[in-house]
């Protein structure tokens, strides 16, 4: 019953994973859906697209930076999320 559990666990964690990575990519795909409706060309994926991520990125700079000013510990979301993932992984061993 044990390893039952345990297999159901770890399908139920690969989901938890597929999730967070939908859940990252939810507005780049929006884009994308909006671009093939319209037929729009190749520099609109370029700049949606990239743009979002671009905006991303700044948005982590600037609150790393803020939180470094008000001397208050910020963990980036990647970072979050790459963590929650790994640290289930050394719980097992």
């Amino acid at each position: 019953m044990k390893k039952i559990l345990g297999f159901i666990a770890n399908i139920l964690y690969v989901g938890m994973v597929i999730w967070d990575i939908i859940e990252i990519l939810a507005i780049p795909a929006l884009f994308l859906v909006i671009g093939l409706l319209n037929s729009f060309s190749w520099q609109y994926y370029a700049i949606a697209i990239g743009g979002y991520f671009a905006l991303f990125i700044i948005l982590e700079i600037i609150l790393h930076f803020v939180f470094k000013a008000l001397d208050k510990k910020y963990t980036p979301l990647i970072e979050r999320k790459l963590e929650k993932h790994f640290n289930k992984f050394s719980k097992k061993e």
